[in-house]
């Protein structure tokens, strides 16, 4: 992002770039305030999904961004469904703020 600049990370992630999305790896940009900026599945963008769970119940984007807005960088630990094999599996995330978003990348732990 910071060779490309904002406008065309968002674009290389919507628009499903193999540099950045490669199966069950992606990457996403949330804002500072919890909205989704840039994610492979166009549907979520614009939306605030902070208050929807994982599958234990945990609302791990509320970490996401308290981990953007404080250190800056770290590892979130959640459930998520695998886009891949279609069952939830544990996941970890890496949360990098540049600017005014974060960057998120996570991977299912197997």
């Amino acid at each position: 992002m910071r060779l490309k600049g904002k406008e065309e990370m968002i674009r290389l992630i919507i628009s499903r770039d193999p540099e950045y999305n490669q199966g069950s790896l992606y990457l996403a940009m949330r804002d500072l305030g919890g909205i989704t900026v840039a994610h492979p599945t166009v549907a979520l963008i614009g939306k605030d999904l902070r208050d929807v769970p994982d599958a234990d119940g945990k609302l791990f984007r509320h970490e996401m961004i308290a981990v953007a807005n404080g250190p800056g960088r770290g590892w979130v630990d959640y459930k998520f469904k695998n886009p891949v094999s279609g069952k939830v599996e544990a996941k970890t995330t890496y949360v990098l703020r540049i600017g005014d978003v974060a960057l998120e990348a996570g991977v299912y732990k197997h």
